[in-house]
């Protein structure tokens, strides 16, 4: 699916290295002939990367506002960036230094 290949934290923000395979079961039919990772793929990505930032961290459970700009294609290398606040993360995703995604999220905590 993904492999982390790099991973550092500072007081809350993260950033992470990720390499997509290009074999990820998220580009099966979307599309023919020009396979991309859908919306969806990336939130999971997300979502995974979240719980390596907390491990309290329970799940996403609203996405507002996050813009997918860009597309992620077979054997991708993504820089993220993550900032927990509480029960919100906002984030960057990016592919060669340029924008793919970014965002808030809110998520549900342990403690919550």
């Amino acid at each position: 699916m993904f492999r982390i290949a790099e991973h550092r934290a500072d007081a809350g923000a993260h950033a992470f290295v990720v390499r997509i395979d290009r074999e990820h079961p998220g580009f099966a039919g979307h599309f023919p002939g020009h396979p991309v990772l859908p919306a969806i793929g990336q939130l999971v990505l997300l979502d995974r990367l979240l719980a390596r930032c907390d491990p309290g961290h329970r799940g996403i459970v609203e996405v507002d506002p996050v813009r997918f700009q860009a597309p992620v294609e077979p054997g991708s290398t993504l820089t993220v960036a993550i900032r927990l606040d509480g029960d919100a993360a906002r984030f960057t995703i990016h592919r060669e230094g340029r924008p793919v995604a970014r965002g808030s999220l809110a998520r549900l905590r342990e403690d919550a």
